[in-house]
């Protein structure tokens, strides 16, 4: 029986949730070959590879999300800020923060890790 989109996007989500990162990515991949318009599949398997430092992977993710749909993409912006942090490119991880503020202003979330990049700016 075929699965769809939804119930790997679904399945991703439960594996992510129990830091089974790589089934995880295996369960988004097979729902973004499944609907390549899904902000939310690239955006948890962005999330996922970023949890196991593969962070070149979760950039090129994120970026697709943003892509898809900008308007709804605070949490990518976030994440893709990140792992910019981790890669220690602190200007460009300030210009992700700003970009989910601006989108999900009440997020405090942001700010602190905005603020944590402009101390290591």
């Amino acid at each position: 029986l075929a699965q769809n989109a939804n119930t790997y996007l679904s399945q991703g989500k439960a594996k992510s949730e129990a830091g089974a990162y790589a089934q995880a990515i295996q369960d988004f991949t097979k729902a973004i070959n499944l609907n390549s318009h899904s902000d939310d599949a690239y955006h948890y398997r962005g999330e996922a590879y970023f949890r196991i430092g593969r962070y070149t992977k979760a950039l090129a993710d994120f970026d697709k999300a943003i892509e898809i749909d900008p308007r709804q993409s605070s949490a990518s912006y976030h994440l893709r800020g990140l792992v910019k942090y981790n890669l220690k490119l602190y200007k460009q991880a300030i210009v992700d923060y700003d970009q989910a503020i601006k989108i999900a202003y009440s997020d405090e979330t942001y700010f602190v890790d905005r603020a944590k990049a402009f101390f290591k700016t």
